[in-house]
């Protein structure tokens, strides 16, 4: 992901809009990235687009993240939130271990 598109996008949010899907998940990848998450790899199946992990002095932790970027007048369904719940259920995500 160019930092010339991370400085677009931070000085006009709304020029998300205009990104591909797939330009969409590269760029929450880096942003995640850049906040020290580790990126687990990618899947395209199952309800989630990203594996993230961070290690801090309280453990070490498993996030899922399903990318959605709808248009601002069409809120994210809350279907797909829980959706992304029973697939954190099942698998077992931020669970803490040492």
């Amino acid at each position: 992901m160019g930092e010339a598109l991370l400085r677009a996008v931070g000085q006009e949010p709304d020029l998300v809009h205009a990104l591909t899907p797939r330009e969409f998940d590269e760029l929450a990848t880096e942003l995640f990235q850049r906040q020290g998450y580790t990126i687990t790899p990618q899947t395209r199946d199952g309800g989630k687009d990203l594996y993230l992990a961070k290690a801090d002095s309280f453990g070490s932790f498993l996030y899922i993240v399903e990318c959605k970027r709808y248009a601002p007048d069409n809120p994210v369904d809350v279907g797909v939130v829980r959706a992304l719940y029973g697939v954190a259920q099942h698998e077992r995500v931020t669970e803490r271990s040492r």
